[in-house]
């Protein structure tokens, strides 16, 4: 199903397509079915690794749309920290699984917000909870 690895030129070209309309559905959310239409029709082109590295690069940009959304951005609100944890932990339950307790109070313990962010962006790369608490435990110390 997926393209020749060392069809480097094919993933290449993807790949600007790709940033181009990343780019356009970050100025225009509606435009997510031209984005998803087109990864499909590249999953036919483009090498199993070129695809899951576009496939978290479009997995961020919807993030962090969804927290602009949620009201995230810094400064704006006095919950925005809140708000930032519990969507950190929701989307660890959505790309990880169950949230345990232990990393609740540690995320719960977080007080910055930059802290926050990187951690929303590791909670999408992470393929396990052990990943992901061992960014956890870098970040808080």
């Amino acid at each position: 199903m997926y393209g020749q690895d060392d069809d480097l030129e094919n993933n290449e070209f993807i790949r600007e397509i790709m940033e181009f309309e990343l780019e356009v559905f970050k100025k225009d959310p509606k435009q997510e079915m031209l984005l998803a239409a087109t990864l499909i029709v590249a999953n036919k082109i483009i090498d199993k690794k070129t695809f899951d590295q576009l496939w978290k690069d479009i997995k961020m940009v919807a993030v962090l749309e969804y927290a602009r959304e949620k009201g995230y951005d810094e400064g704006k609100k006095d919950g925005a920290l809140s708000n930032a944890k519990q969507m950190l932990e929701e989307i660890i339950e959505e790309t990880i699984g169950v949230v345990p307790g232990y990393i609740q109070e540690k995320i719960q313990q977080i007080s910055n917000q930059t802290t926050l962010k990187g951690l929303l962006r590791q909670a999408i790369r992470c393929n396990d909870i052990n990943e992901f608490n061992q960014k956890l435990t870098l970040a808080v110390g």
